[in-house]
C-alpha cells in the first residue's frame, strides 16, 4: 500500500470527505484528490499536518511502518521520499509522446476493428451477384473464391496490426500501472485537454449508437418492399458498412479517453481500481477471441453471414454487465 492508499484509508477512518481533509490542511480538495489518485505527492508541510490529523507517525504514512521518528529523521526521511517520487515524475515530453501514440494507437486498432467487420463484405456482395452459374465469365466457385481470399487477407492485416501496434504500446506499461506522477501544471493542462474531449466523446458514442440502431434499415427495407434475394443479400454489405462506422467512433474515442484517464489516474486505473482492471482486461482478453471464433463458425459453418453480426452487439452487452459484475465484486 502506498501513501495515496494510505491517506484514502485514515481519511475514511475519520469519516471525513475530501473536502473536509481539505478544509483541515487549508489546501483545494483538488490537491487531495491528486494525492490520493497518486498524481501529485504532498509537500513536506501537508505530510507532518496530516501525521498529527490522523494521529499516526510520518514513517507509517510514508512507508506504512508503525516505528516512531524524530523531528529531525522524520524531515529527511519525509524529503527522501519527495526525492524518489519526483524520480518518476513524467516530463513534458513524455507526456506528449503517450499522447500522440496513443491516438495513434486509437485510429489504427479502430482501423483494424473496420478491417474485421468489413471482411466478408466482398464475400456476401458478390454471392449476391450470381444470379446463375457463369454469369460475369465467372463460376459461383470462382466467386468464392475471391470473397475468401478477400476476407482472409484484411484479417490477416488487421490481426498485423492489432499485434505491431499493441507491441509498441507496451514501453507506456509504467504509465498503464500507474509508475508514475505528474506536476500541478500537466495535471491541469490534461485535464483541460480532456475536458475539451469529453464532448466530442460524448457526440461520437451517440452517432455510433444511433448507426447502430439503424443498421438494419436496409435489410427491413428491401424485405417489407419484397425484393429479390439478390437484392436483399446485397444489402448486408451494407448493414455491414453501418455497424463498421459505429463501431469506429466506440473503439478509437474509448481508446483516447483511456488514454487521459491513464495519465489523470481516473476511473479503473485509480490504485483502488487497477487490480480490477487488471483481472477485466484478462477476461477479456478470454471472451473477444471466443465470441469472433462464435462468430465465424457460425458464419461459415451455418452459411449465416446475413444474421451472425447480431452476435457482437449482444456479446458487447453481455461484457458490459459481466464487467460492471465485476467491478461491483
Amino acid at each position: 500500500m502506498n501513501i495515496s492508499n494510505r491517506i484514502i484509508r485514515l481519511r475514511k477512518q475519520k469519516g471525513w470527505s475530501q473536502e473536509e481533509l481539505a478544509e483541515k490542511l487549508d489546501v483545494s480538495r483538488q490537491s487531495v484528490s491528486k494525492w490520493e489518485s497518486s498524481a501529485s505527492v504532498p509537500d513536506l508541510t501537508r505530510i507532518l499536518q496530516m501525521s498529527e490529523l490522523f494521529g499516526v507517525t510520518t514513517d507509517y504514512l510514508l512507508k506504512g511502518d508503525g516505528e516512531s521518528l524524530s523531528a529531525g529523521s522524520a524531515e529527511i526521511k519525509i524529503n527522501s521520499y519527495i526525492e524518489e517520487e519526483k524520480s518518476s515524475m513524467l516530463c513534458d515530453e513524455q507526456v506528449k509522446s503517450f499522447l500522440s501514440d496513443t491516438a495513434h494507437f486509437a485510429y489504427m486498432i479502430a482501423f483494424g476493428v473496420v478491417l474485421c467487420i468489413l471482411s466478408p463484405a466482398l464475400l456476401i456482395g458478390l454471392a449476391g451477384c450470381v444470379a446463375e452459374e457463369g454469369q460475369g465469365g465467372l463460376s459461383e466457385t470462382a466467386f468464392v473464391i475471391i470473397g475468401l481470399l478477400a476476407l482472409m487477407i484484411m484479417v490477416a492485416v488487421a490481426v498485423k496490426i492489432f499485434i505491431g501496434n499493441s507491441v509498441y504500446m507496451n514501453r507506456y506499461n509504467y504509465i498503464k500501472n500507474g509508475e508514475f506522477a505528474l506536476n500541478d501544471s500537466q495535471t491541469e493542462d490534461i485535464e483541460k485537454m480532456f475536458s475539451e474531449f469529453e464532448p466530442i466523446f460524448g457526440k461520437g458514442i451517440s452517432l455510433g449508437v444511433g448507426l447502430c440502431i439503424l443498421s438494419p434499415m436496409p435489410l427491413i427495407i428491401t424485405a417489407v418492399m419484397e425484393m429479390s434475394d439478390p437484392i436483399v443479400v446485397l444489402m448486408v454489405p451494407v448493414l455491414l458498412i453501418i455497424i463498421a462506422i459505429a463501431v469506429n467512433k466506440f473503439v478509437k474515442l474509448g481508446l483516447i479517453r483511456e488514454g487521459y484517464m491513464k495519465l489523470l489516474k481516473q476511473e479503473e486505473f485509480e490504485p483502488a481500481n487497477r487490480k480490477k482492471a487488471e483481472l477485466e482486461e484478462r477476461v477479456g482478453g478470454i471472451y473477444w477471441p471466443v465470441v469472433v471464433a462464435i462468430y465465424l463458425a457460425w458464419s461459415f459453418i451455418g452459411d449465416a453471414w446475413s444474421r451472425s453480426w447480431l452476435i457482437f452487439p449482444i456479446a458487447g452487452l453481455i461484457f458490459a454487465a459481466l464487467v460492471n459484475a465485476l467491478k461491483k465484486a
